[in-house]
């Protein structure tokens, strides 16, 4: 099973979309939502972006949505 994270923000669409696929493919990952979770100062420190989501995978970053990465 691999490590996710997903960083998001609220009212994000693709951070919803994340989760939702995620979610309907019983993936499981840990979500962070900035500002809430995380303060963004904390986010850009860990992530080196200012763009949510934010996807980590077995410590891969990978900046926006993309559903290629779970296929």
């Amino acid at each position: 099973m691999k490590d996710i994270t997903v960083y998001g923000g609220p009212g994000c669409p693709a951070c919803t979309t994340a989760k939702q696929y995620l979610d309907s493919k019983g993936i499981e990952y840990k979500y962070l939502e900035v500002g809430t979770d995380i303060t963004p100062q904390e986010f850009v420190e860990k992530t080196n972006s200012r763009s949510v989501p934010v996807i980590i995978i077995d410590g891969v970053q990978h900046i926006g949505w993309n559903q290629e990465l779970f296929n």
